[in-house]
């Protein structure tokens, strides 16, 4: 049945899977602590508490904070960046520790009011190119982004779509992930349903923490401004 989730989100779940929702949130914030604990922090802020401060949700785009655990993991653990990116999306039989880390650095802006800023020129530059990659249509299938998230009263099954170039569309959804997907029964992250986008779009797979993800994102997030963080979240 249509219900609303604890996080305000329509969703088509059952009190079981909300039940499932909440327990297997719980316990990935918990396994990206111990994960995150491990990692060092962040050199010019040694405790994990200071890079958690730097790397939240309302200070610095989602994938950029992502991003940022790949650069902790190369410089500071002796990963180099293909074993770091190794396995960022997990599955059913074995989650990733980036979803972990992910999920753990995203909830300590729970609650905080979103407030991305474009002030420096590379900021405004990044969210200028995520817009323009928004809208830019290519693939066999001559999809964008917009095709499916740029105007109203559009839908996919049960599905509503958001409109993610309103502000409206992108504080409902960018302050809800990374989310439990009940449909998978898996953590996702954004980067995962940024991915999972492109698929359908019939477009290459982007790589991690790639410009045009972060871009993507910092275009979300910066709409999505005003909004509180909620996440992490439940979806459909």
């Amino acid at each position: 049945m249509l219900t609303t989730n604890p996080h305000g989100d329509k969703a088509a779940t059952s009190k079981r899977d909300r039940r499932g929702a909440v327990k297997s949130l719980r316990l990935a914030i918990v396994l990206g602590s111990v994960i995150l604990t491990g990692c060092g922090g962040d050199p010019d802020h040694p405790d994990p508490a200071a890079f958690n401060r730097q790397a939240q949700t309302v200070e610095k785009p989602y994938a950029l904070a992502l991003s940022r655990l790949v650069t902790c993991m190369t410089t500071l653990q002796g990963f180099t960046e293909k074993e770091a990116t190794k396995r960022v999306f997990g599955n059913a039989d074995k989650p990733s520790d980036m979803e972990y880390l992910s999920a753990y650095i995203a909830g300590q802006s729970r609650g905080v009011r979103m407030q991305v800023s474009t002030k420096d020129a590379k900021e405004k530059a990044s969210y200028e190119m995520g817009k323009a990659l928004f809208h830019y249509r290519a693939g066999s299938w001559d999809f964008s982004c917009a095709s499916c998230h740029g105007t109203p009263n559009k839908r996919i099954r049960m599905q509503e779509l958001p409109v993610l170039s309103s502000k409206q569309g992108a504080r409902g959804t960018y302050t809800t992930w990374p989310g439990y997907r009940v449909s998978v029964s898996q953590l996702k992250t954004m980067e995962w349903r940024i991915n999972d986008c492109f698929r359908q779009q019939r477009f290459p797979e982007p790589t991690y923490g790639s410009d045009a993800v972060i871009a993507l994102t910092m275009y979300m997030a910066v709409n999505a401004n005003g909004a509180v963080y909620r996440g992490p979240g439940t979806k459909r």
